[in-house]
């Protein structure tokens, strides 16, 4: 069996379990693939590493996402929404690798491997309670907060830059406040170009601004 499992919000949300899990299968034999989001690089990879030996997690291999450029466009599904080509390389790991079983927290993911590997029976870590899909950031792991930073960002560059993205909140939060942007419409690409449309994000964090005095009692 090859069984293949995320890391962030999921083996970072259950350590215990995941080294317990991770142990097991490959005592008796199974395939274990670590496959990330985070951004591949020397450095990425090293430090990933090192943290699952710190965690107690052993793997047979271990996947770092590649820049979106460097993706191979003759594998991309068509139709595929812009967005998702961000964690499309799970789904291109599991198939080279023929994963069977899938562990893994974001609803994007799921959504594509049951859309293009249905076959792959897939476990997912739910937090909180279920909110409607306009409002939901729990389900890319993002708050308030890190979100609004981020569209600030966007407006103050009139640019997307997802090194910088990525320098600021991390590989993994950096891939999702980057998708969920584009998702909700607030970043495009067009072409090999990030367009911002800036009349939106001014609405919108005009709309989420916290009042002075609001959290006084």
């Amino acid at each position: 069996m090859v069984v293949q499992i995320d890391i962030d919000g999921t083996i970072d949300a259950a350590p215990e379990f995941f080294r317990w899990l991770s142990v097991a299968l490959k005592r008796d034999g199974h395939r274990v693939l670590v496959v990330t989001s985070r951004t591949t690089s020397p450095e990425n990879v090293k430090a990933t590493a090192a943290e699952l030996k710190e965690l107690g997690v052993v793997y047979d291999v271990l996947f770092l996402s590649p820049e979106l450029d460097d993706l191979d466009a003759r594998r991309l599904p068509p139709g595929l929404h812009p967005a998702h080509r961000l964690y499309i390389s799970k789904l291109f790991a599991a198939e080279d690798h023929g994963t069977e079983v899938l562990f893994d927290d974001c609803g994007i993911t799921a959504d594509l491997f049951q859309r293009y590997l249905p076959k792959v029976k897939i476990f997912r870590p739910l937090k909180g309670r279920a909110v409607s899909p306009e409002n939901d950031l729990s389900q890319f792991g993002v708050s308030q907060a890190q979100f609004s930073e981020a569209l600030q960002m966007f407006l103050d560059d009139r640019a997307v830059r997802p090194r910088k993205l990525r320098e600021r909140f991390g590989d993994a939060m950096g891939t999702n406040l980057l998708s969920l942007s584009e998702i909700k419409d607030f970043i495009s690409k067009s072409g090999d170009r990030w367009v911002v449309d800036v009349e939106r994000i001014k609405e919108y964090l005009a709309r989420h601004e916290r009042k002075p005095g609001l959290d006084r009692g």
